[in-house]
């Protein structure tokens, strides 16, 4: 009965430690199991932030391709804008000499000169904040007459410059001596466009 005992005891430490053997098992799968889910719940995750992230950027370059265009677009109207500008004062200051002997035909002509360097003024703004300066105190003492002569005068000189400034404009690379003449030139535009507002 010993023996039977002792075999009794034998089978029941062995199914004891079968038992545990399973349960130590199943711990193991079950933890394999949630370790893997987590693992697949981190890879959802990833996967959505990535795909999260590649519409953001996406979002972000149409938005700044779409500004852009928009600047790009609106450069191009202004230039044009410019472009008519310069033929404006050019045919206008054209058109001046011939028209000094009539105080009507000098108005018209200054009116067009004041209106194109009004555009010409507001395309260099966005190349130059820079405020110019301008005294009119030496204008303010001529005669009609004289002023109209020179207008003439700066209008002819002042198209060159005009020129050069539209031809570096187009350029893709601009130099510090281009920057620091704007400054000038707008000075020299605001000076005409004076001159012109008083023969208006």
């Amino acid at each position: 009965m010993a023996a039977t005992s002792a075999l009794a005891q034998d089978d029941e430490e062995a199914a004891r430690q079968r038992q545990q053997a399973q349960e130590a098992a199943r711990q193991a799968a079950e933890a394999r199991r949630q370790e893997e889910l987590e693992r697949t719940n981190r890879q959802r995750s990833i996967d959505s932030m990535t795909e999260f992230m590649r519409d953001v950027r996406a979002d972000i370059n149409r938005q700044v391709n779409r500004r852009e265009d928009e600047r790009t677009a609106k450069l191009a109207r202004e230039r044009e804008a410019v472009r008519v500008a310069f033929s404006d004062l050019n045919s206008a200051t054209e058109e001046l000499a011939p028209a000094l002997a009539s105080s009507a035909a000098v108005k018209t002509k200054a009116r067009r000169i004041s209106r194109s360097i009004e555009i010409l003024l507001d395309f260099i703004e966005g190349s130059n904040k820079d405020k110019a300066k301008f005294d009119p105190s030496e204008l303010k003492q001529f005669t009609r007459r004289e002023l109209e002569w020179e207008l003439l005068t700066s209008a002819e000189l002042i198209r060159t410059d005009v020129a050069l400034f539209l031809l570096r404009d187009s350029q893709s690379a601009l130099d510090v001596n281009y920057l620091l003449s704007l400054g000038k030139l707008k000075a020299e535009l605001l000076r005409l466009q004076w001159i012109a507002r008083q023969l208006d």
